[in-house]
């Protein structure tokens, strides 16, 4: 046994009973690891045996020494099977289920870290457990307050009919998944109530469901639009004839709008061994969320132990147990990250529990798959919900894939091996492009712009990319169309939560940590994984900037402000006053490095007209007047200076300009003052349609060109919260 011991790595696992009542198993862990100090040990104790035992007093001495030697390596093998450096500490342990808390020098935030061993369906419980005040505080007061925003100024019409369409499209999506996914929910939320929550199954099982139903609303609204007694057809028989009401089209639109911040966006990067500089295969990502203030609040990264020998690496945050579905990498030298696509091929059922929500497939792929081709046949077998990509790599092999998914459709859609490959949120297979789209043209520049920047940047720095490359890359502020920009056609976002590296080969990650805004202007916390789940860290890196610009840098702070503020309570004067004060503040922070920011004005004026209608509702006219006039000055200064050494436009935004001053003409007439709007409309139609043939078939641009024609009032504007990730 000692030469064993010395000659091997390895780590035993006995199953035992928890205890007589409790019939669930757990895994008690004894790792022996080869190293100089345990050799030294081992070689003493070897020297001992192999000398002559002597008397009965030496004897009883020598043995005490080698229990004394036996008892040291089990102790100094469990400290430091549990060790996670200086920076983390054990806060709370249950049946060999440990969190962490890691904290650093440079900010009083925690990151955690939940190390845990069994199966993902019941692991769940001991999460809800130990991260109670986590998961509350965090991801599940994200989502309900953006339910409440979404469903707040509906009326008790509307409010029955969401309940009616809402039950109807979750029970599908419940009745469809797998026992597992469901047994999960059931273990997430009784840990949670044993810790003392109200959150049930069902508000779990819901808020786990969001991201597919706001896919759902958007993608049943495009089919009403295109082809509604079709559409109301199929939805009667799905969800029974007293949910096709009149005004059904109508009313599914709306919560499309509603819904619209559960989207996720997200750029992703991958360099193959072959393209990097220490020749190790590496996959980056953005997380782009609506969630953005409650995400990244509680960031976790959650070590799941499986009995099948797989160990799985998440990073996530609190209270999302399928850890690996936002972006992970497993022992196998698999890594992979999801980011959200666009499509009427959408589905909300399957027979006999067939399927899984993209997200919980994609940790079930990292915990199950020891290959490329063993993922993409689980993803192939399993299919899904809505529109995605699953951007994933094979250290390996050195192969990376982009494997596209649309309801029961997948497909993979781009493959290299030694080479690279970006993602950003478009179709690229020509089969899935048929169902595919995007909701606007503003989207449909972004997602290419962004994608064609990754793609020219990995093709000219191959053979030097490496984790900084990718941090810096991922936390960019260039657009492919204009050039030097804070937010919109960017890979960071006002919206991006968090930003992870993973370098599945030495089992390391990267992630931002989220102290300051925007995310990934915080610092990079970098950790390795070690074979006996120790974790070591790595240090920090911050992303490189451009020298001279912090007063810049500093103005996209105050512009994330401005969306966050308008988050919290976007009905509330007060809360649009800060925001357009925290724009005010942008402004001016760019202007200090000669720099004038078209996003930032755009937004204002966007606020201002918010604030305009809403004290127009009121009846305050005159002061609701003064906020037009604002909102006219704003767009008059970037109509006069567009194109200008100050400002670098794209022609798609020239022509924004121009509706937005057409707009304001019809809030002020409605209002009371003489205004026109025949110009500016005629002006924008020019320039959109000029763009026209370079997107045929672009059903949203078409409605946005004849939206010119449709006179705007107050309650319009009222009617759906200003969005910054889709109006920047």
């Amino acid at each position: 046994p000692l030469g064993f011991f010395k000659a091997h790595d390895f780590v035993c696992f006995r199953r035992t009973k928890a205890s007589n009542q409790d019939s669930s198993h757990f895994w008690n862990r004894i790792f022996i690891t080869r190293n100089t100090f345990f050799n030294q040990i081992i070689l003493i104790i070897e020297e001992i045996f192999m000398t002559s035992i002597g008397t009965s007093k030496h004897f009883r001495l020598k043995l005490k020494i080698i229990l004394l030697i036996i008892l040291a390596i089990f102790l100094i093998n469990s400290a430091r099977a549990n060790s996670f450096g200086d920076n983390c500490t054990l806060k709370k342990e249950i049946k060999g289920q440990k969190l962490y808390g890691c904290h650093f020098p440079w900010t009083d935030k925690e990151l955690l870290i939940l190390d845990i061993y069994g199966e993902v369906k019941d692991t769940a419980y001991y999460h809800g457990l130990l991260l109670k005040d986590e998961i509350e505080d965090g991801i599940l007061a994200g989502i309900k307050q953006e339910r409440y925003r979404s469903l707040v100024t509906l009326d008790a019409n509307e409010q029955k009919q969401f309940t009616q369409l809402s039950k109807c499209v979750l029970s599908s999506y419940k009745s469809s998944v797998s026992y597992d996914y469901n047994k999960m929910v059931s273990n997430l939320a009784k840990g949670l109530k044993d810790a003392g929550s109200s959150y049930s199954k069902k508000d779990l099982m819901e808020a786990n469901f969001m991201v597919d139903l706001s896919i759902w609303f958007d993608t049943t609204t495009r089919k009403m639009e295109i082809d509604p007694r079709r559409t109301k057809r199929n939805l009667m028989l799905t969800c029974g004839p007293q949910i096709v009401m009149s005004n059904i089209g109508t009313f599914i639109k709306k919560m499309a709008k509603r819904f619209a911040k559960f989207k996720f966006g997200c750029t992703g990067v991958a360099a193959s061994a072959a393209a990097t500089s220490d020749h190790a295969l590496v996959l980056g990502r953005n997380f782009d969320t609506g969630l953005l203030g409650f995400y990244e609040k509680h960031q976790l990264i959650l070590i799941q132990n499986n009995p099948n020998g797989i160990r799985s690496v998440g990073l996530t945050t609190a209270g999302m147990h399928f850890a690996g579905g936002i972006s992970g990498f497993n022992n196998f030298g698999l890594t992979a990250s999801l980011h959200q696509l666009q499509s009427e091929n959408t589905k909300i059922s399957y027979t006999e529990q067939t399927s899984e929500t993209t997200p919980y497939l994609l940790h079930y792929v990292l915990n199950n798959a020891r290959t490329l081709d063993d993922a993409i046949n689980m993803i192939k077998e399993t299919k899904g919900f809505g529109a995605w990509t699953i951007f994933i790599g094979d250290s390996k092999t050195d192969e990376i894939a982009s494997i596209e998914m649309a309801g029961d459709k997948v497909v993979v859609a781009r493959k290299s091996k030694a080479q690279y490959l970006p993602q950003s949120n478009h179709y690229f297979s020509p089969e899935m492009q048929k169902s595919g789209y995007e909701y606007s043209l503003g989207k449909t520049l972004e997602s290419r712009a962004r994608f064609s920047l990754v793609d020219r940047s990995l093709k000219n720095s191959f053979g030097t990319i490496d984790a900084q490359w990718v941090i810096t890359m991922l936390s960019g502020h260039f657009d492919d169309l204009v050039g030097r920009r804070s937010f919109g056609r960017t890979t960071t976002k006002v919206y991006t939560a968090a930003t992870h590296v993973m370098i599945p080969s030495r089992q390391e990650l990267w992630m931002s940590f989220g102290d300051k805004y925007p995310t990934n202007q915080s610092p990079f916390v970098g950790f390795r994984i070690q074979g006996d789940n120790s974790i070591e860290f790595l240090g920090s890196k911050e992303a490189k900037r451009e020298v001279g610009l912090d007063s810049w840098y500093a103005s996209q702070g105050e512009y994330v402000k401005a969306y966050m503020d308008n988050e919290d309570n976007f009905r509330s004067i007060e809360q649009v006053e800060k925001s357009i004060n925290h724009l005010n503040n942008a402004i001016e922070l760019a202007k200090n490095d000669g720099i004038t920011e078209f996003p930032y004005y755009l937004m204002r004026v966007r606020m201002e007209l918010y604030k305009g209608a809403l004290l127009y509702t009121q009846n305050q006219v005159a002061d609701s007047l003064l906020e037009y006039q604002k909102a006219e000055d704003d767009l008059m200064f970037l109509q006069e200076n567009i194109n200008s050494k100050s400002i670098t436009t794209h022609h798609y935004e020239n022509a924004l300009v121009l509706y937005w001053l057409a707009k304001v003409q019809d809030l002020k007439t409605e209002a009371g003052e003489n205004a026109s709007r025949e110009l500016f409309a005629q002006d924008a139609k020019l320039i959109f349609d000029s763009l026209l043939p370079n997107y045929p078939g672009h059903h949203d641009f078409n409605k946005l060109i004849h939206s010119l024609d449709e006179k705007v009032n107050a309650q319009d504007l009222l009617s759906d919260p200003t969005h910054f990730g889709t109006v920047e």
